[in-house]
């Protein structure tokens, strides 16, 4: 591969672009200031995109990293993380996805500049010059997606699911409000005192957190599915606990708690970037009078990203149902798919053979659809 990365820098000096490439720790040591600068410029800054972020998700990365770095004129103007794998073994082909674990990514994507929106197709080049393929989720028509569709177009493309974004101040806040004015007034007529407090103070953040793993796992404790995986393992609680420690020190993180009666019953974990924000996890428990207490949660999750200065909120993946905390805001969705490109027009025709083999075993086996090759 370093034989590779160099070709990749001399080809982008002839356009006034530097492409960098490194694996393992030499690529994670590029994940620095200018990083973050970049992770800013976005039109919704993510905070999971930041140095930080993704230098703590490598932990759970069971391949080799891959950081791709494309410079103009000096500056940082693309990159993105990802991981080499060979899920089939040794001899099996080597697949590119995104850094660490995809199930503890929160909207993924390339960072682009947007004054250099073309150069996505530079990082694409520079990870299918080491892997065989690139298989990952992300925005239908994100950077990530856009790069993959002018670099490879044999990519293959499937529908996975909506992620929702928001602006600050939302398009229906008041609505907003006066919902959880009523729900509070409900419950302070039925004799119950409700409170609402944001954790901002990295010492108020941690504490915070401790009892949002506690009410998080009275809820999802025994139940299948990855939502659960945030407080029911202690791998995870102690990843969670070194990141937000990590980001509370730097004043990005804000634990919005909701109690009735001195106890709290709602709780969102809120993670900050600049102009960007992202809601990350809630999690509630049955309260004797206040009803929705993750509608008051979510409201002061947004109240304290526009104390914070935020413009948007990434509200992540998954459903929105109508009357939904996040629905009550009139958020915009953003399609998510899951994208498949080879590094050659018959390794495409290879990969997704295997796939549509694969899915009729599954069939056969259980008469439900198989989600493709290699995805977990």
């Amino acid at each position: 591969m370093p034989a590779r990365a160099e070709a990749i820098s001399l080809l982008g000096q002839e356009r006034g672009i530097v492409v960098r490439v490194a694996a393992a720790e030499a690529g994670l040591e590029m994940l620095d200031a200018s990083w973050d600068a970049l992770a800013r410029r976005q039109p919704c800054p993510n905070p999971a995109l930041s140095a930080t972020w993704l230098r703590e998700l490598a932990k759970w990365e069971p391949g080799v990293p891959l950081i791709v770095r494309v410079e103009a004129e000096g500056r940082l103007v693309t990159a993105g993380a990802f991981g080499l794998r060979r899920p089939a073994g040794r001899l099996g082909p080597m697949l590119a996805t995104w850094l660490g674990d995809e199930r503890q990514w929160f909207s993924p994507d390339l960072l682009v500049d947007p004054n250099y929106a073309d150069c996505g197709s530079s990082v694409v080049d520079a990870v299918l010059g080491a892997a065989d393929a690139i298989q990952l989720s992300a925005a239908a028509d994100g950077s990530m997606a856009r790069a993959l569709r002018d670099c490879v177009p044999w990519v293959h493309t499937a529908p996975r699911t909506s992620g929702w974004v928001v602006p600050i101040p939302p398009p229906r806040l008041e609505y907003a409000k006066r919902r959880v004015q009523y729900v509070q007034r409900r419950a302070e007529r039925r004799g119950a005192r409700v409170a609402v407090v944001v954790a901002e103070e990295a010492e108020e953040v941690r504490a915070a957190l401790e009892r949002l793993f506690v009410i998080h796992r009275e809820r999802w404790d025994g139940r299948p599915g990855e939502i659960a995986r945030f407080s029911t393992t202690e791998r995870h609680r102690d990843w969670y606990r070194g990141l937000v420690s990590l980001l509370a020190a730097r004043n990005e993180v804000r634990v919005c708690e909701v109690s009735e009666d001195g106890t709290v019953v709602a709780s969102t974990l809120l993670f900050l970037c600049d102009r960007g924000s992202a809601f990350h996890t809630t999690a509630i428990r049955p309260a004797n009078a206040l009803l929705r207490g993750g509608h008051v949660a979510l409201l002061a999750c947004v109240e304290a990203a526009a104390s914070a200065g935020a413009e948007v909120m990434d509200l992540g993946w998954g459903a929105c149902a109508p009357e939904s905390p996040k629905a009550r805001f009139g958020p915009t969705p953003v399609p998510v798919a899951r994208l498949r490109a080879a590094s050659s027009p018959r390794r495409q025709r290879l990969f997704d053979g295997l796939d549509t083999a694969a899915g009729a075993l599954e069939r056969l086996r259980s008469r439900k659809p198989l989600s493709w090759l290699g995805r977990r």
